[in-house]
């Protein structure tokens, strides 16, 4: 390639789907700080389309599609009982339960701390520690 096709090449916009043009440096990179960078060329995604029809109307109805669907779960899960989509619909509004590890710092627990930390220290690892209890 030409140093003045590359000269030439360093200007091009280029458009993505019907979308604001999107500036390229030299080498045919998107430019730092352009959101579309690092989508292909061509590519679609399928979550932005789905949430794009969501806000449709469908043909002989008064809601959007959003809406119907999200009628139609709570029937399923209500209504009609399923409990795995109302497990599903719970975690999705509160989140999973968080697990927590809870260790009491009692008087047996410190003893066989600090019988742990003398067997190291001492012998290592092959030392026996005896549990007083």
């Amino acid at each position: 390639m030409g140093e003045n096709e590359l000269d030439n090449k360093s200007s091009e916009i280029t458009v993505i789907d019907g979308e604001k043009p999107v500036d390229r440096n030299e080498k045919g990179q998107f430019i730092d700080g352009n959101k579309t960078g690092g989508t292909r060329k061509g590519s679609i995604s399928i979550t932005s389309s789905i949430k794009k029809e969501l806000k449709e109307i469908p043909v002989g109805s008064k809601e959007t599609y959003l809406i119907l669907l999200i009628k139609r779960i709570l029937q399923k899960a209500i209504v009609e009982g399923d409990v795995q989509l109302l497990k599903q619909i719970w975690a999705y509004i509160d989140g999973q339960p968080k697990q927590t590890v809870r260790v009491e710092d009692d008087e047996e627990m410190r003893i066989m701390k600090e019988q742990l930390i003398k067997a190291l220290e001492s012998d290592g690892p092959h030392k026996t520690i005896q549990n007083k209890g």
